[in-house]
């Protein structure tokens, strides 16, 4: 049985409410206060001690070394292995790289590699294995799917001043390993999934730690005497990223690209619960106080850079509906202006038009929940609402006016422009989307009339018509702002009529924000009183 857990082992949580209701998310196993976690009795399949499984005892990388004693189960190596099909149809979606065919590539050289499956040794030089097999492994280490990671982290001050790392930092996770052939629910009902503890170790400077935060202070100095201390319910990639800043390094930019909307989530929620007092601007919008801002604002600025390219996502549709809703807090809390506004537009363009915009953390998220304001999504439904009316009023109010006139060249008129609408899917609107919807409204062309007995003179300037009013259509939000937001927010110590002051004495939207934006992005992001915006 694995030991009990100690009070003072444990991080301290201001929320047990939120930890319960996110029990369900966790990707460990639940803990017994009184007997401690499970067992860790059995081992995985094919997994033996004596060492015939291959390894790499040691694999110097840099400045760093990286302990990889500790086997790689069946199952997590199973993940790699994709099959052709799965493969073919990801390159359908969008073309890949080089680098993330070679990415793939090394993944499927580690699954047959651990797996001692046999492949095509002419295909591969030793150079080309090793780099390859090295590539994948340290892929891997990133996700935390290897156990005994260490890692030593000192700043140069540290060392100019003869400090050493005298302090042992564990990070313990418990991984749920499933049989092969079974799904997660299977598992547990038959009660065949088994639970593999993984620690990674850091070597850290204890003053350092103290230093960085009362949290801190109050969680490690019971454990000063032994040396090191072991906390759990933590996500090593955050915890890894903070402990390398707090000994002065910085996020690195490499970091990003292996990080997905996950990690950021955990980036933010490991920073909130320790309470870094890390040097940055608190956004006055902000919903809860967030210190620890200057830090990750590079580090995610890095990686939107490399991952939200506007019109990367425009043009080829790259991202995921979820990703966009759980995009949205990590704008707003790390206070991305530009990133922000762009999620936010994407959201009302790509939802569709009987559904409610709505956020969510990202799948497997177990830390706290947080949220962003509930005026912002109310906002965004508004939007998404009046862009559609927008389309009614310039389009279909129209259409109706054209039935129901007594004229018969008008209802001629009505007849061709509601086929054409039609034809290229936007009428009537139905489920659809706002981007789809003006998408459609480019490829407006009138209907063949040659039957007609008489063409009216207007007919053949509908495809203008209607081309333009998809261009103003598309044009009508860019997103909501954060700096109109707090401006706003009464909660601020800026001035009331700050916001209102943005429009001029001909009632036009002189805007003084970071991001220029429209009239309907500036109305909707404020934050005030509803009395002083219905006065407007």
């Amino acid at each position: 049985m694995a030991p009990k857990k100690s009070k003072e082992n444990r991080i301290p949580n201001k929320s047990s409410k939120s930890q319960t209701s996110n029990m369900s998310k966790q990707t460990h196993p639940p803990r017994d206060p009184k007997t401690g976690p499970p067992p860790n009795d059995h081992k995985p399949e094919g997994i033996t001690n004596d060492g015939d499984v291959p390894h790499l005892d040691w694999i110097q990388h840099g400045r760093r070394s990286y302990n990889y004693l500790a086997p790689i189960s069946s199952k997590q190596a199973a993940t790699f292995k994709q099959s052709e099909k799965a493969l073919a149809i990801e390159h359908a979606k969008r073309p890949r790289s080089p680098g993330e065919i070679k990415a793939h590539q090394n993944k499927q050289l580690l699954y047959l590699w651990t797996e001692r499956r046999p492949f095509d040794c002419e295909s591969y030089s030793m150079h080309q294995f090793t780099d390859g097999l090295l590539a994948a492994l340290m892929s891997h280490r990133a996700n935390s799917d290897l156990l005994d990671d260490d890692a030593t982290y000192m700043s140069e001050v540290d060392c100019a001043n003869g400090q050493q790392a005298n302090f042992t930092f564990k990070v313990e996770q418990w991984d749920v390993l499933y049989p092969d052939g079974e799904d997660e629910e299977a598992s547990h009902a038959t009660e065949k999934a088994r639970f593999q503890k993984i620690v990674r170790s850091f070597d850290v400077v204890l003053a350092t730690l103290v230093a960085a935060s009362d949290t801190f202070k109050a969680f490690i100095e019971p454990s000063v005497e032994g040396g090191s201390i072991t906390c759990t319910d933590v996500d090593p990639l955050s915890m890894e990223l903070w402990l390398k800043w707090m000994h002065g390094g910085e996020f690195e930019r490499s970091d990003t690209r292996r990080c997905t909307v996950l990690d950021i989530w955990m980036v933010i929620e490991t920073a909130r619960r320790w309470d870094l007092p890390i040097q940055g601007i608190v956004p006055p919008h902000a919903s809860t106080k967030f210190r620890g801002i200057t830090a990750a604002q590079t580090w995610f600025r890095h990686w939107t850079d490399s991952r939200l390219d506007v019109k990367t996502v425009e043009n080829k549709c790259t991202l995921a509906y979820e990703d966009a809703q759980a995009l949205m807090y990590p704008c707003y809390a790390l206070d991305f202006q530009d990133k922000f506004m762009f999620v936010t537009r994407w959201l009302v363009f790509n939802t569709p038009a009987d559904v409610p915009i709505t956020e969510a953390p990202p799948s497997g998220y177990y830390g706290e929940d947080y949220t962003l304001d509930p005026r912002i999504l109310a906002f965004l439904n508004t939007v998404k609402d009046l862009l559609l009316e927008f389309v009614d009023a310039q389009l279909y109010a129209p259409l109706r006016e054209f039935a129901a006139s007594p004229v018969a060249k008008f209802r001629t008129v009505h007849e061709v422009l509601q086929q054409g609408l039609t034809d290229v899917g936007a009428y009537p609107l139905g489920e659809t989307t706002v981007w789809h919807l003006t998408q459609r409204l480019k490829e407006y062309k009138n209907p063949d009339v040659s039957s007609l007995s008489e063409v009216p003179w207007n007919v053949p300037h509908l495809p203008a018509a209607v081309h333009d009013a998809a261009g103003r259509f598309e044009k009508a939000f860019s997103g909501l702002c954060l700096d109109c937001m707090a401006a706003s927010d009464p909660e601020t110590d800026v001035d009331p009529e700050l916001h209102w002051r943005y429009r001029n004495a001909k009632g036009d939207v002189v805007i003084g924000c970071r991001s220029k934006h429209d009239f309907i992005s500036w109305f909707n992001s404020y934050l005030g009183p509803e009395k002083r915006r219905k006065s407007t």
